[in-house]
């Protein structure tokens, strides 16, 4: 029971910045940063190095995962670098060619040091698009991912 209370307020507290994100002006500058960093995070993906994707996550990063089964929602998490290098070693574990594509839909630098993009993510050139809101923390001269909510759901 008081795992979903937890889980419930952990969205509600990951989501709050991104509604004051949507209702504000997005600044330029942080579009552009946040297109420069999802054009190179594209080309990283595209070469199925899952090593590599997981040294873009801080130590305790974490993505949560919605997909609807049977009707309704499902949310898989993924916690630390090992769980998320391991979930891209079973996503490119079978995958062809990849030639993915990152939309930014709104982005912000909530403090100097926190950016939060709201876009899609196409995983490949006919894939339909993915919604997604990623927040993301400057160490030295990288931005890493902190949170990633992908939402991996059919067309209605």
């Amino acid at each position: 029971m008081i795992r979903p209370i937890i889980i419930s307020l952990a969205l509600a507290l990951t989501i709050a910045p991104i509604t004051a994100v949507r209702g504000q002006a997005t600044s330029d500058d942080a579009v552009q940063l946040a297109t420069s960093i999802l054009t190179k995070g594209a080309r990283l993906f595209d070469t199925k190095d899952a090593g590599a994707m997981a040294e873009t996550y801080t130590e305790d990063a974490e993505i949560q995962l919605t997909s609807r089964e049977n009707g309704e929602l499902k949310v898989a998490y993924y916690k630390g670098k090992t769980e998320i290098r391991k979930l891209y070693e079973d996503l490119f574990k079978d995958a062809k060619a990849i030639q993915s594509k990152n939309a930014v839909e709104s982005a912000r630098l909530i403090r100097p040091d926190i950016l939060v993009i709201h876009g899609t993510f196409k995983p490949d050139t006919d894939s339909d698009p993915l919604p997604f809101v990623q927040v993301r923390t400057r160490k030295g001269d990288r931005w890493l991912m902190f949170r990633l909510l992908i939402f991996v759901l059919e067309k209605d």
